[in-house]
């Protein structure tokens, strides 16, 4: 709520360490459940996500914790999933891949480079 008071209301809150707590009381991990490749990028990216069966929301937000797209807000079933995306209108700069999988929260940095 801090955060939101300072910036503005509508601000992505992205955990980058790893053992936090968000809060909403969601836990930060580190695992092999969001991979992104290439990275740097130019063009295209690769985001592999690893889920268990239920909601699952998918962005990439850019630096100021804003959403630059959405590629799922959906349920899914359990298992791998692989998403292409072709991301050649970002600016450069660093973005953050990230996954809300029931209440639990991933992110990969990303950096756009041409």
């Amino acid at each position: 709520s801090i955060i939101k008071a300072l910036l503005y209301e509508n601000f992505q809150y992205v955990p980058v360490l790893v053992g936090t707590t968000t809060g909403s009381n969601i836990e930060v991990k580190q695992s092999d459940k969001i991979k992104v490749y290439p990275n740097p990028f130019h063009k295209w990216i690769n985001i592999e996500i690893n889920i268990k069966e239920g909601s699952v929301l998918l962005n990439i937000i850019d630096a100021n914790g804003r959403i630059s797209k959405e590629l799922i807000n959906k349920k899914l079933n359990s298992g791998k999933h692989t998403i292409k995306y072709n991301a050649q209108h970002l600016q450069n700069g660093l973005y953050f891949v990230q996954l809300v999988n029931n209440k639990s929260k991933y992110s990969r940095t990303v950096i756009k480079q041409n």
